[in-house]
């Protein structure tokens, strides 16, 4: 026993001695230190997407510039603090810049929110939580190449660009940032459709009947609420700026920005007393002026390719420019109609819209039919198949429908605007028909007066030829064009009497 504690008194003896040692031989291991605080990080913040815009090659695009700053709020726990950055460190492609924020005392070792918007060289006032918008902007873009992106900032918008609530923690690593921006862009492009040199009216403007702009002079973004503050009043746009020239078939192009869309909205392109007709507000617009001040108003762009006029017709004219159209069908053609009126005057066009196998004859029909200022005598011509007599045209409102007479007896309608000529009177009763309407164009004969020479094309930038066949003979195809010129009884004038260089597109009632 007494044996048995001495060994065990021996290796206590010994445990004790190495425990007891000194560890100056020994590497030492450090303490961790605590955690460095964040008190700055860099916000990488890029543009938005480019934008689409129809009849624009590529897209539109935001850069960023050297003078550019960044209003940053910082929400740490409901402790607000706002702060403008500056000096930004900007990509090479201009996408992106990166600014450094030095987080406030409040916000050091917290999960913040932060709220951003950027601010020009000429920014706005700082002290103000809602940013006052322009109502619209306009960027001329004349001078464009066609190639994209191109710098919506650089051509001169100033546009809202923020970034909504984000949360973010704080990190030695860049935090990536995405801009938003509010707004929709469409395409003006103002034409000179005339012959001459013009310049554009002054007080040239989109309008609409009723309130589609936003009341000047405050627009705000409520970034805490992501929608626009302000009322709706404005009914008129001003489009120009200066003082604007234009060559025939020439164009000044703008990129029109508005704070919100104007989908649904029926605008007119004016000017004084003129007015054109009215179309759905969409990403592109297209206003034609003439010489005399005449507008119209379209969602394609104006032909710049000039047809063959060497055999008479519009140079320019096109099936964008027609406003009355009639038929149903995925087929289409035109009908032009020269009264040969007296000095510089205009021969008038419809469209025809068609499936199957038509004529000019069933054309002009159809369309006499449906326009009540429209009506024409037919009648067969000594087995020769029928024979167009007459056509007349009301210039002012049709208060009573059309009678045509020969020594005021009425002839009979075939249809509602097409009378027929039966030779129960003498041979040349044709060339003495008249109407009860007063301020109507009228050409009629056959045999003494003159007779209508028809003239067709296949498309429109070929020459018109006199055609060797009837008008109901003559079969229609996809995008034709038909004249019927007034002419007089001699072969000499029958190829000199052409349709007039200027067509104008007959009113949709």
């Amino acid at each position: 026993m007494k044996l048995r504690l001495q060994i065990l008194l021996s290796i206590l003896t010994a445990l004790l001695g190495v425990a007891c040692q000194s560890p100056h031989n020994e590497e030492e291991i450090p303490l961790p230190l605590p955690p460095k605080e964040i008190d700055e990080v860099v916000l990488r913040v890029t543009m938005p997407d480019l934008v689409e815009a129809p009849g624009v090659t590529g897209a539109l695009a935001y850069y960023w510039s050297d003078d550019d700053r960044l209003r940053v709020t910082v929400d740490a726990g409901g402790q607000m603090r706002q702060m403008t950055l500056s000096q930004p460190t900007v990509s090479s492609d201009g996408k992106s810049a990166s600014f450094v924020l030095k987080l406030p005392q409040s916000a050091i070792g917290k999960s913040l929110g932060l709220t951003a918007e950027v601010v020009h060289s000429e920014g706005e006032n700082e002290s103000d939580n809602d940013r006052e918008l322009m109502l619209y902007q306009l960027l001329p873009i004349d001078n464009w190449s066609g190639t994209m992106p191109f710098n919506l900032r650089k051509a001169g918008g100033h546009f809202p660009l923020f970034i909504q609530q984000k949360g973010v923690t704080p990190t030695a690593e860049p935090i990536d940032l995405q801009l938003a921006t509010v707004g929709t862009f469409s395409l003006i492009q103002l034409t000179n459709i005339g012959s001459t040199e013009l310049q554009l009216p002054s007080d040239l403007a989109l309008s609409a009947d009723q309130a589609w702009l936003f009341k000047a002079p405050y627009l705000a973004y409520d970034f805490e609420q992501h929608r626009l503050v302000g009322e709706k009043s404005g009914k008129r746009l001003p489009l120009m700026s200066g003082t604007v020239k234009l060559e025939p078939r020439s164009s000044r192009t703008l990129l029109l920005w508005l704070p919100e869309t104007a989908d649904g909205i029926e605008v007119k392109a004016t000017s004084g007393a003129q007015e054109s007709n009215s179309h759905p507000y969409g990403d592109a617009l297209y206003i034609g002026i003439d010489g005399d001040g005449i507008l119209q108003l379209q969602g394609d762009g104006f032909v710049s390719e000039s047809a063959d006029t060497s055999k008479g017709g519009d140079p320019y004219f096109d099936f964008n420019n027609i406003q009355y159209w009639c038929g149903e069908g995925e087929q289409s053609a035109a009908l032009v109609i020269d009264w040969q009126e007296e000095g510089d005057h205009e021969a008038l066009v419809w469209g025809y819209r068609y499936d199957g196998v038509k004529t000019t004859g069933d054309m002009l029909e159809e369309i006499a039919n449906s326009d009540p200022r429209l009506a024409i005598v037919s009648g067969d011509n000594s087995g020769a198949g029928r024979f167009l007599y007459s056509i007349g045209y009301s210039v002012g409102a049709v208060n009573t429908p059309w009678e045509v007479y020969f020594e005021e007896k009425p002839l009979q309608k075939r249809s509602v605007g097409v009378f027929d000529y039966t030779k129960d009177n003498y041979r040349t009763a044709v060339d003495h028909l008249t109407t009860n309407q007063e301020e109507a164009k009228w050409r009629t004969g056959a045999y003494t007066n003159g007779y209508w020479a028809f003239f067709y094309k296949a498309n429109r930038v070929s020459a018109f030829g006199f055609s060797n066949f009837g008008i109901w003979q003559q079969e229609l195809t996809d995008g034709s064009w038909h004249g019927l010129s007034w002419s007089p009884l001699d072969m000499e004038h029958q190829q000199n009497n052409l349709l007039s260089n200027r067509f104008k597109a007959v009113e949709a009632l």
